[in-house]
């Protein structure tokens, strides 16, 4: 299962950036890829990266998930985006993937946990509505 999307990936490292990405390992197949193809490109750096975020986060937790926290998503596109440098990250994508394995690391042995965003149950979060009178 996928944690994100390829839209959330532009959204947390710029269109341009994710593009000459997917350009660059483009370049490397013959013929030239089109842009459906590119773009399958990064949705399978996003599924690697999920299925490596698997591994860890089964040790802990009943896979699939009931939703994806926000501190999930953030760490699967650190380690989508360096998978989509390939054998070129720069420090600061490094960095990165290595923060991002080594809270999975956490995560695994119980020092970290998974935040699941809390829904309102049976009112759908709408407002109450009723008469106003109050009785204690």
């Amino acid at each position: 299962m996928a944690y994100i999307t390829r839209g959330e990936l532009i959204e947390s490292f710029g269109q341009h950036e994710i593009e000459r990405l997917e350009n660059n390992i483009a370049r490397n197949h013959d013929p030239a890829l089109n842009e459906n193809q590119k773009a399958l490109i990064t949705e399978n750096a996003i599924e690697q990266a999920s299925n490596e975020a698997d591994s860890y986060i089964a040790t802990r937790y009943n896979l699939p998930l009931p939703s994806v926290p926000d501190q999930l998503k953030r760490n699967i596109g650190d380690i989508a985006r360096y998978i989509l440098y390939k054998d070129q990250p720069t420090d600061e994508v490094l960095r990165r993937y290595e923060m991002a394995i080594s809270w999975l690391n956490k995560l695994s042995t119980g020092k970290a946990i998974l935040v699941f965003p809390i829904e309102p149950k049976g009112d759908d979060g709408q407002p109450i509505a009723g008469t106003g009178i109050f009785v204690v």
